[in-house]
């Protein structure tokens, strides 16, 4: 599905990609890139809704971040000591937001950040005042949020691909965040 010319034919972009070593390419050292190939893996194996587009996706973005690094433009100056960095926060985000079934844990995370799960947990709270669990929770609820707009899957549907073990457990959580019930939420949404 990586087929590079056909990417370019479907975005605006020129796709001249510049001279350079390839041998370099073999080294690359991106986060963002190598946690968007584990999730094309994990959806490759485990195929689930709309697999083939979301995989489309992801490589989408793997070829615009390969682009970007080939012609050497920079990512945002990492933050200050301490802190996580743009591309870090991007990474996590599409982690924890993208993960179908069992949300990613810390360590998960860490690994793909290239840290331990303490520094992690710690620079994510210097970075966004936030504690990476609460983080965790609210993007498998902002998931199920998402999820809930489509009345052909069915609750318990999306309380498994959102990462809770039962549909009594998602609800429970989905009402103390949001103030409903996933069927009152559901029902709400399609009013508007």
């Amino acid at each position: 599905m990586f087929d590079i010319d056909a990417i370019a034919a479907r975005s605006a972009v020129g796709w001249d990609w510049p001279t350079f070593d390839w041998a370099s390419a073999l080294a690359i050292r991106n986060d963002y890139i190598g946690a968007t190939l584990r999730r094309v893996a994990a959806e490759t194996l485990n195929p689930g809704f709309a697999s083939e587009l979301q995989i489309e996706t992801m490589l989408l973005g793997v070829a615009f971040e390969l682009r970007r690094q080939f012609n050497g433009e920079q990512v945002a100056a990492q933050a200050s000591a301490g802190k996580l960095g743009c591309a870090q926060m991007a990474t996590l985000r599409a982690m924890a937001f993208d993960t179908v079934g069992d949300p990613p844990c810390i360590a998960d995370l860490a690994q793909v950040i290239g840290m331990n799960g303490r520094q992690l947990a710690a620079r994510f709270r210097a970075t966004t005042g936030q504690t990476l669990r609460n983080f965790l929770a609210e993007s498998r609820l902002e998931r199920a949020k998402l999820l809930l707009r489509d009345h052909r899957l069915l609750i318990k549907q999306v309380a498994f691909d959102c990462g809770f073990k039962s549909s009594a457990a998602f609800a429970a959580a989905f009402q103390r965040s949001t103030g409903f019930t996933p069927q009152n939420f559901r029902a709400s949404v399609s009013l508007q």
